[in-house]
């Protein structure tokens, strides 16, 4: 009986140990996962603003400003030539 006690009082530590580490795991990823929408909604407001000067501008000007595009503003940007040749 004894035995017993000790035995599930161990498995119960290991289990609180193993919820704590999953818990800190978890928190760090939600921390990841934060920075990275807020990276991405910074990268997509930037792209945003860089589509808005290719409006602006004449299309020798793309060739500079397109390397500073980076892909999901390469759709947008297409768009707006479409637009822009009709």
């Amino acid at each position: 009986m004894k035995a017993d006690r000790r035995r599930l009082a161990a498995e119960k530590s290991d289990l609180v140990g193993q919820i704590k580490q999953l818990y800190s795991t978890l928190k760090d990823k939600e921390a990841e996962l934060r920075d990275f929408i807020r990276n991405y909604e910074q990268r997509t407001g930037d792209n945003n603003q860089l589509i808005k000067q290719v409006g602006q501008q004449s299309p020798s000007h793309l060739v500079s400003l397109a390397g500073r595009i980076t892909p999901p503003a390469i759709h947008h940007r297409r768009q707006l030539l479409c637009l822009r040749a009709s």
